[in-house]
């Protein structure tokens, strides 16, 4: 069995379960779950474990030099999404078991505005085993929610299976079809940012 990080013992922060969607078999994972922190403002800690047989599951080779790609979530990639309830912009984050990302800001609904990869370089350490992936992502929000209230998260993978089908897993699935864009699935509130150090 994959090794639990070393994370603190919070309450206010569970490990939070995501859901197959019912129309996309995944008999080859068992359970997975996101645990978050956010102990700077400018920046939150997500850490993705999936448990599971990984020799049935595609994982992308590691890049020698990851960094930006467009079209991660053809394949096993990790998710989230970051929108506040009352406005229809948003912004989405892949996460590669290669170690490349992507960010993409949005006015609405799949509108897309720019591609923010390159303002919004993450450090993503990964490590697998025959039972399970665990992976670490050290996320810089973008400038307009550091500070903001009522900021909502969707959390979600995309799993590839060995033959080529994939599987979708989110904390929701309010639609028919997997859309991990469809804000009725973002079920959890970005922790505020905690007050700042006083100096000494």
């Amino acid at each position: 069995m994959i090794a639990t990080p070393a994370l603190p013992a919070d309450p206010a922060t569970p490990w939070l379960a995501l859901l197959r969607h019912p129309a996309t078999p995944c008999a080859s994972v068992q359970a997975l779950q996101v645990h978050l922190r956010r102990d700077h403002a400018h920046r939150l800690q997500l850490t993705y474990q999936l448990r599971g047989g990984c020799a049935s599951i595609l994982l992308p080779k590691r890049s020698e030099h990851p960094g930006p790609e467009p079209e991660l979530w053809r394949h096993t990639c990790f998710e989230a999404f970051l929108g506040a309830g009352n406005s229809g912009a948003y912004h989405e984050f892949n996460f590669s078991p290669s170690g490349d990302w992507a960010v993409f800001a949005f006015s609405a609904w799949r509108r897309r505005t720019a591609d923010c990869s390159q303002a919004l370089q993450p450090v993503i350490s990964v490590s697998t085993a025959a039972t399970g992936i665990c992976m670490h992502v050290d996320l810089p929000l973008p400038a307009t929610a550091r500070r903001q209230s009522g900021l909502l998260l969707g959390l979600s993978a995309v799993i590839e299976h060995a033959d080529g089908r994939r599987c979708y897993w989110a904390l929701a699935h309010p639609c028919d079809d997997p859309d991990f864009h469809a804000r009725a699935g973002w079920l959890y509130p970005l922790p505020p940012a905690p007050p700042d150090t006083p100096r000494p």
